[in-house]
């Protein structure tokens, strides 16, 4: 998981120190460059997120630009051992100490309690009571200091039963923090996970196209071909064109003298007609009048 501002992990310490990754590295690093969490569930680094606020002068995530009322919450929390208070439990020694003084107590009590002063220490009587007494009193004082050092200690132990409680809830609301960022990472492989698949669909989409343009670039390649053979034959065509036109135009001027010619011979021809029309009729009017001699000639014979 890596901060969206720096681009660096965020659980790697980044330290000035060689040995960057020994069991006190998180104890070298700077508290800032920790992973931080906002109010949206977004996590950067502390330096990092307060850079951002600092530069951009509004305090808006980079990552979904929700506003944030409060400042963001480091995920991770040291415990020094100069936070603690000293001495929270007598060592082994004192325990030891206190329970003979308690002891030595309840045996002088006993002694005293049935008369058995001579026996204790060769001492006579008075002379031990009266060193008894005072050896009680000492003893009372050293348990009365053991009885306010027991006090201390108990306060203590009730300060740090408080901070314990409010280190579970920073570390339940941490848990919940990470429990966001999960789900947030989650939704953003979610979202990765659907872009690869329409980065996917795009590559396809874009294969098929660059097929599909070859495949158009061939067929306008063979167009080309096809353009150049068919201006090659309309080239030959307008050289037969022209050819034929030329012929035609020489034809057009034989058939306009033949024309003439014709229609000089119709004329000659319509005179030769008429010419013949007017010899026909004569022959007729010759053949009338032989007829009609012939008839004479035979009225004549017959008479």
């Amino acid at each position: 998981m890596v901060c969206s501002i720096c681009y660096d992990s965020l659980f790697n310490a980044e330290t000035d120190d060689d040995d960057a990754t020994g069991p006190n590295a998180w104890q070298r690093d700077v508290t800032d460059n920790r992973p931080a969490t906002l109010n949206c569930g977004h996590a950067f680094h502390k330096s990092c997120i307060q850079g951002w606020f600092n530069t951009s002068h509004r305090k808006n995530c980079p990552t979904c630009h929700a506003h944030q009322m409060n400042a963001p919450i480091v995920l991770f929390i040291d415990i020094d051992k100069d936070d603690l208070p000293d001495n929270l439990e007598p060592d082994s020694t004192e325990r030891s100490k206190n329970d003979e003084i308690v002891d030595n107590i309840a045996e002088c009590l006993d002694r005293m309690a049935i008369g058995d002063w001579p026996t204790l220490h060769g001492t006579r009587g008075g002379d031990f009571r009266a060193s008894l007494l005072e050896r009680i009193e000492g003893l009372q004082a050293e348990l009365s200091h053991l009885s306010g050092r027991n006090m201390e200690l108990e306060q203590a132990r009730s300060e740090l039963t408080g901070r314990c409680g409010r280190l579970e809830v920073n570390l339940s609301t941490q848990k919940n923090n990470c429990v966001r960022l999960e789900l947030d990472l989650e939704t953003q492989k979610e979202m990765c996970d659907k872009l690869e698949a329409n980065l996917k669909a795009q590559k396809e989409c874009v294969a098929k196209t660059e097929a599909d343009l070859k495949a158009s670039e061939e067929q306008c390649t063979s167009l080309t071909k096809l353009r150049n053979s068919l201006d090659s034959r309309c080239t030959g065509l307008k050289k037969n064109i022209d050819e034929q036109r030329c012929k035609f135009e020489t034809s057009q001027k034989k058939l306009a003298k033949t024309e003439t010619e014709l229609y000089d011979m119709t004329k000659v021809l319509a005179e030769e007609k008429a010419r013949t029309n007017k010899i026909q009729r004569k022959n007729n009017q010759l053949n009338a009048k032989i007829n009609s001699l012939k008839s004479h000639i035979s009225m004549s014979q017959n008479s």
